[in-house]
């Protein structure tokens, strides 16, 4: 019961589930309350069955979408997904969700390398016994380097890069230089810093500039003028002192003019995102995009005129090396998706990556009784525990521990995964 309702309910670490079930058992009565390190052992054995054991169909119509994720220390982890490509094609739609991919392998290094890249996804190839129809990653050097090799080995693999951070570095060459985006950023940390302590301008406090991948999120901070601006003129700020309101926001109206250029951008952006995402990359949807930018836009500012066609030349750099039928997929941010569900249920903080990576296998496995039946009766804890020896090997965690060890725990609490091979 608490494995299914771990993968079942986004955000929600073991501590939670067993709050959780310590509820039901309080009102209903139905069983017994389980300590969360043995729910926590529960979800590696299901996950150690997943990435060990479990049987993958073989086809050849296998696509993998791949990442890297990096945490507090040196130790890296590579996820590897996999999703059969003739399966959205059969419903038109190549949206991607947690239902359609599955969990290929979970790889740990503290050298991210082409080569480890290269070896993770023949590892993952094994799995569907056919080389992969395409690989879909992000920019990141030693994914890059990892596709590439791997293509070299299987030359009718095609590699393609995520359309988000394609559009995200388009947009990044477009505004680096930009004297007033520069102005539009500092302006947005100064008014959060002076508002965040007020009582009433608090709630309209600009969001926070991420210190990485800053560009991916630009829609964040575009999507606050607008609806900031939105309830402006609906008169929703009437109750604001006029001087009061210019003190602190009166710098939105100054640089209105670039606003509403980078606005467009966003959109386009989004609009270009959103095509690739339902449709895929093919020279058809190329053809489509170009015409549809083509005359809406011919009266835009030359900043827009040139994001868009440094946008559709990125595109096209994607699109080129296909055949005129050929579709690939195009948007992998699903792999994003799938790091922040299992960071939003890790249940300790600064830990580093740790043993506890399996549970990404196991909110995404299947949730068939007998499955979960098997995984559960079939491995044992000490496999788990060699397992992680042999993939991980010294954790953040496990070295934490023995630099601060816990005073002794009782008998009835149990042990966590990390002090077992600590």
């Amino acid at each position: 019961m608490a494995i299914l309702l771990y993968s079942g309910i986004s955000g929600l670490g073991c501590r939670g589930v067993m709050r959780v079930l310590t509820v039901i058992h309080q009102e209903f009565g139905v069983g017994k309350t389980p300590h969360w390190t043995t729910i926590r052992q529960w979800v590696l054995k299901r996950g150690y069955h997943q990435i060990v054991h479990a049987t993958i169909e073989k086809a050849k119509d296998w696509c993998a979408i791949f990442d890297l994720t990096v945490d507090v220390g040196a130790l890296k982890c590579l996820i590897v997904l996999g999703v059969r490509f003739s399966h959205l094609k059969a419903r038109g739609d190549l949206t991607l969700d947690l239902h359609d991919v599955q969990v290929l392998g979970i790889y740990f290094t503290t050298r991210s390398t082409g080569d480890f890249v290269h070896q993770s996804l023949n590892d993952a190839e094994k799995k569907i016994g056919h080389p992969f129809l395409s690989l879909l990653s992000d920019y990141g050097s030693d994914v890059t380097k990892g596709g590439n090799s791997y293509q070299k080995s299987s030359q009718k693999t095609h590699v393609a890069h995520d359309i988000s951070h394609k559009i995200a570095n388009v947009l990044k060459k477009q505004l680096k230089n930009d004297l007033h985006w520069k102005k539009f950023c500092e302006q947005l940390t100064a008014t959060k810093l002076a508002v965040q302590q007020t009582n009433d301008l608090a709630a309209l406090m600009p969001p926070k500039l991420r210190s990485k991948a800053r560009y991916m999120s630009a829609d964040v901070l575009i999507n606050w003028v607008i609806r900031f601006q939105k309830s402006k003129s609906m008169g929703y700020m009437n109750c604001i002192p006029q001087e009061r309101f210019n003190e602190y926001f009166g710098w939105l109206a100054v640089l209105g003019p670039h606003i509403e250029g980078w606005k467009q951008m966003i959109a386009i952006g989004e609009t270009i995102k959103k095509t690739v995402q339902i449709n895929g990359l093919s020279h058809k949807i190329y053809q489509e995009l170009e015409d549809l930018f083509s005359e809406p836009f011919s009266d835009a500012p030359s900043e827009v005129i040139d994001f868009i066609n440094a946008a559709l030349n990125a595109v096209w750099d994607e699109i080129e090396p296909l055949k005129p039928s050929q579709v690939v997929l195009g948007d992998g941010r699903i792999v994003e998706t799938v790091f922040g569900k299992f960071k939003q249920s890790c249940s300790s903080q600064l830990q580093g990556i740790t043993i506890g990576a399996l549970g990404i296998a196991t909110f995404m496995a299947p949730n068939e009784i007998e499955d979960v039946k098997k995984a559960m009766e079939g491995t044992t804890i000490g496999q788990v525990i060699e397992w992680g020896k042999q993939h991980i090997a010294d954790s953040l965690a496990s070295l934490r521990r023995k630099f601060f060890p816990h005073k002794k725990r009782n008998r009835n609490e149990g042990n966590s995964i990390e002090e077992a091979y600590a």
